[in-house]
Formats: structure tokens, C-alpha cells, sequence
């Protein structure tokens, strides 16, 4: 029989200090985690140790993460505005779009049918090609409230949509 100490959701937390943004990748199995010090840090869930961080989005506080079906591909909004796709198998980001109005990244979202990302922050929603990063339309409400989460799944609905009429 072999024993070893596992780390307790505590000690896991404790060394997750400054991270505000976790996602769990369903198909990796590990914890991406992103916060004010601008790493991203992938934690494997089966041994409870830290795999990899690295420095990302020009250092900027890490306000979004998510990652793509793959789950080599990994979105990580900042603080200025900036989304970067990183792909884990090269060592620098692959694209990079910057939001106009340099507000906090809200949301980031991969809508795998149309090979599309959706970021928002608290004025609009860009959609844009995930593989070059051309951009489709940036959607801006009348009023200054502030997008949410759900704000960006009625616009994947009208996306999924749109590309169902050009077909």
C-alpha cells in the first residue's frame, strides 16, 4: 500500500491567494485559476498540485477565463479590455482583441458552432473568429447598464441565428 498526502480544499485555496477567477476544465480535468497578479496558474485535480503558472495578458489583472471544447484553448480577459487566446501547446497567446473602452473583461464565451468567441465587458459584446480573429459585430445596448452573463447567452442565441440564416 502506498500513502501520500493529499491536499485539502484549504491548502489548495491558500495557495490560490489573489485569484478571483477559477474555471474547472471539464475536459482536462484541471483548475485554471487567474487573478490579480496576472498568472494563470492549472491545477491537476487528481494529484492536488500545481502543473504550470505563467504570466499572461501583459500582466493585467485577470478578470475572465474559459476555455474552448478542446480544452487547449483557454480565453483570459484583463482589467484594460485585453482577451488573449491562449492554446496551452505553444508558448506565447495565439491572438489577441482589445475592447475599446479598456473596461474589465465581464465575460468570455466559445460558441463552438460557429467557431466564434463572445467577450463583453460592462459597455459591449464582441463576437469575433476564434482562428483569426476577424471580427463579426460588436452588440451595444442603448443604455449604459452593465452586460451580465446572461446578456451574453441571448447573444449567442441571436448568433446561432444569424448563421443558421446565411446556411
Amino acid at each position: 500500500f502506498f500513502f501520500f498526502k493529499q491536499k485539502t480544499a484549504y491548502e489548495i485555496s491558500a495557495c490560490l491567494v489573489g485569484s478571483e477567477m477559477c474555471i474547472r476544465d471539464r475536459y482536462l480535468n484541471i483548475l485554471v485559476a487567474g487573478g490579480t497578479n496576472g498568472l494563470l496558474e492549472l491545477w491537476d485535480y487528481r494529484q492536488r498540485e500545481k502543473i504550470s503558472q505563467f504570466p499572461v495578458n501583459n500582466s493585467q489583472e485577470i478578470t475572465a477565463v474559459t476555455s474552448d471544447e478542446s480544452g487547449y484553448l483557454q480565453a483570459v480577459g484583463s482589467k484594460g479590455g485585453l482577451v488573449r487566446l491562449y492554446d496551452f501547446r505553444y508558448k506565447d497567446h495565439v491572438l489577441e482583441v482589445k475592447h475599446m473602452y479598456k473596461q474589465p473583461i465581464k465575460a468570455i464565451k466559445f460558441h463552438e458552432a460557429s467557431k466564434q468567441i463572445l467577450s463583453a465587458d460592462s459597455k459591449i459584446v464582441k463576437i469575433y473568429n476564434k482562428v483569426d480573429g476577424t471580427l463579426f459585430t460588436n452588440v451595444q445596448p442603448v443604455s449604459y447598464t452593465h452586460l451580465t452573463l446572461p446578456t451574453i447567452y441571448s447573444v449567442q442565441i441571436s448568433v446561432v441565428a444569424v448563421s443558421l440564416k446565411k446556411k
